[in-house]
């Protein structure tokens, strides 16, 4: 209880120091006998960097875009990224180099991205894990391939990291296509997963290889990758997926079946009611339902 109260206070406390902050702001900006210059220095040069980052990214505040914009130029002009890159890499207090790191990856600062990557091996855990986080906010094909090398270190769940890729644009596909080469079956398997949210038919030959991988998981994930794709040329393939030793090989591969060829698929996937595996059965039950 008391550790709720205190919170609450702090929250209260920082609430306020940031309205009086923003209306600061407001006054220097609407001043018309300050020079723009002395504008930037009253307006950013004393604020603590850190307060500067939360300000330019306009996260606490409700602000004119003309006052953002002004705010912004300041920021970068006094070299603020280039304090709160110092911050993330040597202040000794932890909190304060993830607070740093968060600002970086918010701001999109590139010259950040060798110093999150820094915090990527880092021996505390809760630095390491803001570091990942602020990289996936650098949606860039250098923050890519730093979080899918991380993936390969299996420090957090592959769901995590894959989430964060998710969002960034398709030219990182050509790279993670390249890292399902990986001989580590996890990051086979997390790639593959990545690429189906991508719907890569470029890459139908590679992702079509990973069907006869000798993980399990491997195959079940490139027959969703498939179906994802939506190419009728998948059907071969997953033709023989149907055959797989494995339920969940066989399960993924009647979904992709049903999901690229439609009512076409349903002769092909109705045997497979008699599978062994009642969750085979029932995706071949969904599908023949869904398109009758």
């Amino acid at each position: 209880m008391i550790y709720s109260s205190s919170r609450g206070w702090l929250a209260g406390v920082r609430a306020r120091q940031l309205l009086i902050l923003k209306k600061r702001l407001e006054s220097v900006a609407a001043s018309k006998s300050l020079a723009p210059q002395d504008k930037c220095e009253l307006m950013i040069g004393k604020i603590d960097p850190l307060e500067a980052a939360e300000v330019v990214q306009n996260k606490k505040f409700v602000l004119s875009p003309q006052l953002h914009a002004q705010l912004r130029a300041c920021f970068i002009s006094q070299d603020k990224l280039g304090q709160i890159r110092q911050i993330a890499l040597k202040s000794r207090n932890k909190w304060r180099r993830i607070q740093a790191m968060i600002s970086l990856g918010a701001s999109g600062d590139l010259q950040a991205i060798q110093v999150l990557a820094r915090g990527l091996s880092d021996q505390d855990e809760d630095v390491v894990y803001f570091a990942m986080l602020a990289l996936g906010q650098i949606k860039n094909a250098q923050s890519a391939k730093l979080l899918l090398e991380f993936l390969g270190k299996r420090v957090y769940s592959g769901y995590k990291i894959v989430s964060l890729l998710e969002d960034f644009p398709d030219l990182i596909v050509p790279q993670v296509i390249a890292v399902t080469q990986s001989g580590d079956p996890f990051v086979r398997f997390w790639c593959l997963k990545l690429l189906a949210k991508f719907k890569p038919a470029a890459y139908l030959e590679m992702i079509t290889q990973l069907t006869q991988d000798s993980s399990a998981d491997v195959r079940s994930a490139a027959c969703e990758c498939l179906g994802e794709t939506g190419q009728p040329a998948a059907k071969e393939v997953l033709l023989v997926c149907i055959k797989d030793e494995a339920w969940f090989v066989r399960m993924r591969a009647v979904r992709a079946l049903a999901k690229i060829l439609k009512h076409e698929a349903l002769p092909l996937i109705t045997p497979l009611l008699k599978d062994p595996d009642l969750l085979v059965r029932e995706s071949v039950k969904n599908a023949l339902s869904l398109n009758h």
